[in-house]
């Protein structure tokens, strides 16, 4: 132990290298509802630069430790930087927070992982940019990690793809080889290739294979990633925000099918009652007041413009909705009772001081999968049903539904919000939200992010084929099976 402890300060410095018990407990667990075993790491470095990270893995495979790679501030949540091996070493990459290329007529931007949204969000007011960004993301959570997790963006119309905005990589595998991915992998090198005028925006390839794909939601378990490009939007001068309310989910789903299919809009989502009370209220009471008043079921669309005519898009915009609405019979409206527009802007546009979730009882534990809109009532009654069977009270159940690739299909959220110091609740949310993956998963929902022992429900349906040929791949990238070992269907090592 002392070897390697030794051979860690050589490499990252005394002043990055920590093994203090009182420090490393803090990444024993996360708010996981005690679905992973908790396990002291042993280490705990912070790398600044690739040749570090190289480094790192080459000592870890010589001296039989693991890695687990963390790059957002507690607290934390889905298990995915919580060690599950005794000789674990945390890779803390909060420190690494460069912008390292910005690119505003290619609309790409290049980060390490490290930058949080508080800091995008500041960088692109000051550099004039529009982020995609998360729904009112966790100021401390890091950019390059939300994406590289596939978190699914506000925007649909800009969503062509599952993995936007993510675009290129440069990460190091577990078997220490330096690799970049999409259009950075060449020809020429970083340096060469931006003052070409090269942006390093198109993630396929190199040649026919594209390991992006394979790196992105595997949670830590292929490469650790340096840094990554994300795509960006040109800043918006303006911006109106319209309501449409219905009693029943499925109410309004002609209508929104009907506005994605033509893009109009820009940030298009659906919150039931309680999710935008917690988005909005700053505390419990003012949560459970806002409730009261506001309709079952809110689909939020925000129009934006941009540049000389950014009004007159907003305008045009507004009256082919409004036409929309009329046809479908949906109500439209401009304000919500009690609802602030600048508060509904922030969520849209700022980051979150703390995660929005933990705002109305202190915990949560969130379900989501990806599906079609059309399929989501039905999603929503199975947990609803199953929470009662639980003796789970049901009105606290939020839910967000967030239309994905132009609206082909949806990321469907229910979070279940509980008193982390109630055992009894803590027991009823553990046991409803096994119950309702099962359950969930026999009607049709792609769990496509499984985290936890909801990992091992959601691989126990799936074909043996298919895990067998993501361990193939995880054998060829990783052998020695030392980054993060026991995510997905990765259990040995």
């Amino acid at each position: 132990m002392k070897g390697i402890y030794k051979e860690l300060k050589t490499i990252f410095g005394s002043d990055k290298v920590f093994k203090d018990l009182e420090i490393l407990n803090e990444y024993q667990s996360d708010r996981n509802l005690g679905m992973v075993e908790s396990i002291v790491p042993k280490y705990l470095v912070y790398p600044t630069n690739i040749k570090q990270i190289q480094q790192l893995v080459r000592v870890s495979k010589e001296n039989g430790y693991v890695l687990v790679p963390t790059s957002s501030k507690p607290p934390r949540s889905h298990c995915t930087s919580v060690p599950r091996k005794e000789n674990s070493i945390i890779v803390n990459f909060t420190r690494m927070k460069k912008v390292l290329n910005l690119d505003l007529k290619n609309r790409g931007v290049m980060l390490e992982p490290g930058v949080n949204f508080q800091e995008f969000i500041k960088t692109s007011k000051e550099k004039g940019f529009r982020p995609h960004l998360p729904l009112y993301p966790y100021a401390k959570k890091s950019v390059v990690g939300a994406a590289l997790d596939r978190e699914p963006i506000l925007i649909p119309k800009y969503h062509w793809d599952i993995s936007d905005p993510l675009l290129c990589l440069e990460t190091v595998f577990g078997t220490g080889s330096i690799f970049r991915t999409g259009a950075a992998a060449g020809p020429g090198n970083l340096t060469e290739q931006i003052e070409a005028g090269g942006a390093q925006k198109n993630p396929m390839g190199p040649t026919q294979f594209s390991p992006f794909r394979l790196i992105q939601g595997s949670q830590g378990s292929i490469g650790l990633i340096s840094w990554a490009t994300l795509k960006i939007e040109r800043p918006i001068n303006s911006r109106k925000i319209l309501y449409a309310t219905s009693d029943d989910l499925n109410d309004n789903f002609d209508f929104i099918y009907e506005i994605l299919k033509y893009r109009l809009g820009d940030e298009i989502f659906i919150v039931n009652d309680l999710n935008l009370a917690i988005l909005i209220g700053e505390n419990k009471k003012e949560i459970e007041k806002l409730r009261q008043i506001l309709p079952n079921w809110i689909c939020i669309i925000s129009i934006a413009g941009s540049g000389a005519f950014a009004q007159d898009k907003i305008d045009w915009q507004i009256s082919d909705i409004r036409d929309y609405a009329k046809k479908f019979g949906v109500e439209i409206e401009s304000t919500l009772p009690e609802i602030n527009e600048e508060k509904v802007r922030m969520i849209l546009e700022e980051a979150s001081p703390d995660p929005w979730r933990l705002k109305y009882l202190g915990g949560c534990n969130d379900i989501f999968f990806i599906s079609t809109l059309d399929k989501t009532p039905q999603f929503d009654k199975i947990i609803h049903n199953i929470a009662k069977n639980e003796k789970l009270n049901p009105l606290n159940i939020g839910v967000y539904i967030q239309p994905l690739v132009q609206g082909c299909n949806v990321h469907c959220e229910f979070d279940l919000y509980y008193e982390p110091d109630n055992d009894d609740e803590f027991e009823k949310v553990k046991k409803t939200s096994i119950a309702a993956t099962k359950a969930l998963i026999k009607k049709g929902a792609f769990f496509n992010r499984p985290y936890g022992i909801l990992t091992d429900i959601v691989f126990d349906n799936i074909d043996q084929e298919i895990i067998t040929s993501m361990n193939k791949v995880k054998n060829i990238f990783d052998p020695n099976n030392i980054l993060n070992p026991g995510v997905l269907c990765f259990k040995e090592g």
